[in-house]
């Protein structure tokens, strides 16, 4: 069944996961809805979270543009870290919260009594599902996004040579406060492109650019608050 394609742990549940997300082309926030939806009908934790990862990192958009923008160099580390975290990020975190790896037996499938639903009605309450999903997502989140829109314009009032220079040099420093940021924001879909190409103009050091290339488009609040409470 299609529950338990989803069902598998390891390199391989990932695998799947990746083959799924990366053709969505949602943000890190976006697909957190999809990916619970998943999670919730038996996928592993390993395909969960390559769900989020191949949306967010690998989708086609983000690699035209950071493959057409940046240096070999800048680009191709910023493709290799998307897909070695698609493959590496799911498996790491089944192991540390201990999640079985032993196959369908543990999920709990609803048998199939009588026909099957018509597209008519699978269309219909499909729809009527969605609709009252992100009704209930934009309340909980659109305030929230809002606030931090304010937050970026005021924070970015801050933002200067001297400061990126200072603070986003090619050193552990910088490495370290990109990553940082990289975590702490959530932004639209090919947002960290423009960002860190703004940043690089500022002065911004190689390093920390591949590292906040990647942390910004990867995750933030947002995604790790939805994934919480589904994994």
């Amino acid at each position: 069944s299609g529950t338990r394609a989803f069902s598998s742990g390891g390199i391989w549940g990932s695998f799947k996961g990746l083959i799924v997300g990366t053709p969505m082309s949602l943000c890190s926030a976006c697909i957190v809805p999809i990916s619970r939806a998943l999670r919730g009908k038996g996928a592993s934790i390993a395909t969960t979270l390559a769900v989020v990862q191949g949306s967010a990192t690998l989708n086609a958009p983000a690699l035209i543009m950071v493959a057409l923008i940046f240096t070999p160099l800048l680009g191709g580390s910023r493709i290799l870290l998307s897909i070695l975290a698609g493959l590496l990020i799911g498996p790491l975190v089944a192991w540390v919260v201990g999640e079985r790896q032993s196959g369908p037996e543990g999920l709990t499938v609803d048998p199939i009594e009588g026909k099957p639903d018509s597209w008519k009605d699978v269309l219909v309450t499909g729809g009527i599902e969605w609709i009252r999903a992100s009704l209930g997502y934009l309340l909980r989140l659109g305030p929230v996004m809002v606030l931090a829109g304010f937050i970026s314009g005021l924070a970015i009032q801050w933002v200067s040579p001297e400061v990126v220079e200072t603070y986003l040099g090619n050193n552990l420093k910088g490495i370290a406060l990109a990553a940082t940021l990289g975590i702490l924001i959530n932004v639209p879909l090919l947002f960290e492109v423009p960002l860190v190409v703004l940043l690089l103009l500022l002065g911004m050091g190689a390093a920390p650019a591949a590292t906040l290339l990647f942390t910004a488009a990867a995750g933030g609040p947002i995604t790790f608050w939805g994934l919480t409470r589904s994994i």
